[in-house]
């Protein structure tokens, strides 16, 4: 059984709290921004099958990788194509998930696992690196950050509305018996951690993505058990860079995760096309492949930053709290992309992300 090894980058020195923080930051910025592009209007009309788009995200991952070389040594571990397999894995689960649940409530469940197992990681099999500093506030932590989840991911929903509208004591308008039918999208989905992309899911059409008028209770409870597993997956997507060599840490992981997305990346959308969708896609017009690639260099800020948060905080702060990037992709829907609007909505999506925030608080200074 391997062990976890120390994890300090050899090409440049270790990271320091405060750069861990910063780096933390800019994560949460890029994973919560990537999929910004995929959202332009030229893209929604060409309806773009999301396991393509993974490929072209892909390539900008391992294009954008190699730049690494220029400041560091090329170093190899096979432990990065365990990361990229686990990273893919989660974006098939994620398409899985807003089928049978839709966008919103996946989003939320599937990012508290995500944080959930990240934060368990830390805590258990690597509290030698980084030992929690008080157990009882970190759960504390990990409770204020479901909740705040579960508050940013309901707003895309009408929930708040019909709350607000029962608080006033107005009825119900003759729509609403379909409780899950929603007449504006969901908000875009957090990139889950090394994922997250998570984010097949954020570039779907949203007349895919929005929960069918009747979600049966079989398919209500395996899509929950879905998230689970993507939240297993998700979450444990950095905890193999626990266990690499010092020499292949820090910036040099980078370029073997972006080796293992290039060789499996084709061996899942082959299987995908010709035994999931059973046919073969059309290939975007040139002018139209600079979205999927500008969304893959932003994702690979938020990789390469999350792994300097990662060493710098530990895996129960550091990656556990790149799942915020939550807040800035519902942010991009909100002010850009009109996903979520009215009072109620908005409301409720500020007062959820104070919860977030204020969690995030403890555990950076308590986990």
């Amino acid at each position: 059984m391997l062990s976890p090894v120390a994890v300090a980058p050899t090409a440049v020195e270790a990271p320091s709290t405060a750069m861990g923080y910063v780096a933390l930051i800019i994560c949460i910025l890029a994973w919560g921004s990537y999929a910004t592009p995929m959202k332009a209007q030229k893209m929604r009309e060409l309806s773009v099958d999301s396991m393509l788009s993974q490929c072209y995200i892909g390539v900008a991952i391992f294009v954008s990788s190699c730049f690494a070389l220029f400041i560091t040594d090329f170093v190899f571990t096979s432990l990065g194509i365990i990361t990229a397999a686990l990273w893919i894995m989660a974006n098939l689960m994620a398409l899985a998930v807003i089928q049978l649940i839709g966008l919103s409530v996946g989003a939320g469940v599937w990012a508290a696992c995500s944080m959930l197992v990240s934060f368990l990681w830390g805590a258990i099999a690597f509290s030698a690196e980084k030992p929690i500093k008080s157990i009882p506030l970190a759960l504390l932590a990990l409770l204020l950050l479901f909740a705040g989840t579960a508050g940013v991911s309901i707003a895309g929903t009408e929930l708040p509305v019909r709350y607000f509208k029962k608080l006033r004591g107005e009825p119900e308008s003759d729509d609403s018996s379909a409780p899950s039918e929603r007449s504006e999208p969901d908000p875009p989905a957090p990139v889950a951690g090394d994922n997250a992309v998570v984010a097949l899911d954020a570039v779907e059409d949203p007349k895919t993505t929005e929960m069918p008028k009747v979600t049966p209770q079989r398919n209500y409870v395996l899509g929950i058990g879905l998230c689970g597993l993507l939240g297993l997956f998700n979450g444990s997507t950095l905890v193999p860079l626990h266990y690499v060599p010092p020499e292949a840490s820090g910036i040099n992981f980078v370029m073997s995760f972006a080796i293992g997305v290039l060789l499996v990346t084709p061996v899942i959308a082959l299987v995908y096309f010709a035994f999931y969708k059973k046919s073969w896609p059309q290939l975007l017009p040139k002018e139209m492949t600079i979205y999927p690639l500008a969304a893959g260099f932003m994702w690979n800020i938020g990789n390469f930053t999350s792994i300097f948060a990662t060493l710098a905080l530990g895996q129960a702060i550091g990656f556990t709290l790149t799942q915020l990037a939550l807040v800035p992709a519902a942010v991009w829907g909100i002010l850009f992309f009109k996903e979520i609007s009215g009072t109620p909505k908005i409301a409720t999506f500020c007062v959820s992300t104070v919860v977030l925030l204020i969690g995030a608080f403890i555990l950076g200074m308590y986990g």
